[in-house]
């Protein structure tokens, strides 16, 4: 009876110890994370997810995600969560956030089903990666690239450039 009762308590705090391992973890992860149920209503935010939006976890917990997802990518928020639903699994799908304060953010999601054991969708997990800055940087250099275009196509020379072998890369 002793060793079954220590045996049991040992299993106890070990059950504790990993638990409280797992919410480490979970509270202090870098990146934002979100799950959620299959309506695609939030069950649990991280504190990265808190202050990636701005939003409290009582404020967040409950809604759909949808409701933090500009109006016009409505579409394309339902595409993905069509596809997570279909392939189980989606990666690096950006979608257009307002933030509590109204400002506007682009996240890349990264999201996979977890599946009770007999295969049905329990619960989707989504991590959010802030990529507002990178898609600022892009449009900085498109537009950059495009205004140096439009001035060497009007300059009334020819112009061309070498790489250091000689060879033309630009006409």
């Amino acid at each position: 009876v002793d060793r079954v009762l220590r045996r049991q308590r040992l299993t106890r705090i070990a059950l504790q110890e990993s638990e409280e391992k797992f919410r480490l973890l979970y509270q202090n992860a870098p990146l934002a994370h979100q799950t959620l149920n299959d309506s695609g209503h939030i069950i649990k935010v991280n504190p990265a997810w808190r202050d990636l939006l701005g939003y409290s976890e009582e404020e967040a917990v409950g809604r759909l995600f949808g409701d933090f997802i500009c109006p016009h990518m409505t579409d394309e928020f339902q595409k993905a969560f069509l596809q997570i639903k279909h392939l189980r699994a989606i990666h690096g799908v950006e979608l257009e956030m307002t933030r509590k304060d109204g400002t506007v953010i682009v996240v890349a999601i990264d999201g996979k089903i977890g599946s009770s054991e007999t295969g049905n969708l329990r619960q989707i997990h989504c991590i959010l990666n802030d990529v507002t800055e990178r898609r600022r940087s892009e449009e900085a250099l498109r537009r950059s690239e495009a205004k140096f275009r439009d001035l060497a196509e009007l300059l009334p020379e020819t112009v061309f450039e070498c790489d250091l072998n000689g060879k033309i890369t630009f006409v």
